[in-house]
C-alpha cells in the first residue's frame, strides 16, 4: 500500500494544457509551478531567466567583448548573442556585416563600442596588416620618445632630474631593451 502523499494524479500544464502524471507530494512542494518540463524551461529563457542582466554580457574571445542579446540577428550565436562592435559597425554601414568583414577598435579598448572608435576592415588579412603597422609605429614612437627623454634629461636641473616624479615619468615612457 502506498502512502497518500505518493498517490499519482493527472494534472494539466497551466500554459500548454499537456497532461502528465505526478504525485500529490510534488504538488505540495514550494517549487511546483504547474508547468510541464518543456514550458518550465521556456519560461526561464531570456528576460524571464533569474540571471537575466538586460541582454548585455561579456563574451567573445576571452570574454573581452560586449555582446547583446539579439536572437533574431542572422549572425547571432547559439545563445542568441551578437558582438556589440559588429552591431555598431552594421549601424554605421546601414547593413549587416559580411562574415569576412572585421570591425576594429581604434583605441584598442574592446569594451569601447562608440561609433567613432570602430572602423570596418574588409577581411582578416587587412586587419592583421593594420595591427602590424600599429605595432611598428608604436615601436618607432617608443624609440623616438626614448631618445627625446634622454636629450631632455641632460637639460633638466639636477634637483628635478633626481626627483621621484621625473624618475616615474622616465620609467613610464621609456622601454628597456630586452
Amino acid at each position: 500500500m502506498s502512502k497518500s502523499g505518493n498517490a499519482k494524479v493527472i494534472v494539466g500544464c497551466i500554459q500548454c494544457g499537456k497532461e502528465r502524471e505526478i504525485t500529490r507530494q510534488q504538488i505540495r512542494r514550494t517549487k511546483y509551478t504547474g508547468l510541464c518540463a518543456h514550458c518550465s524551461r521556456d519560461s526561464r529563457k531570456g528576460e524571464t531567466h533569474p540571471s537575466w542582466r538586460g541582454g548585455q554580457r561579456l563574451g567573445g574571445q576571452n570574454g573581452d567583448y560586449m555582446t547583446i542579446h539579439k536572437p533574431e540577428h542572422p549572425f547571432a550565436n547559439k545563445g542568441g548573442y551578437v558582438l556589440q562592435h559588429r552591431l555598431v559597425a552594421e549601424d554605421i554601414l546601414g547593413r549587416y556585416l559580411y562574415p569576412e568583414e572585421i570591425p576594429h577598435h581604434l583605441n584598442g579598448d574592446t569594451k569601447d563600442n562608440c561609433w567613432s572608435n570602430i572602423i570596418v576592415l574588409s577581411n582578416q588579412s587587412s586587419h592583421a596588416k593594420l595591427h602590424k603597422h600599429l605595432e611598428h609605429s608604436a615601436s618607432i614612437y617608443q624609440q623616438k620618445i626614448g631618445a627625446l627623454i634622454e636629450e631632455i634629461d641632460g637639460m633638466i636641473p639636477t634637483e628635478f632630474r633626481d626627483s621621484i616624479r621625473w624618475a616615474d615619468f622616465k620609467a613610464t615612457h621609456t622601454r628597456k631593451e630586452e
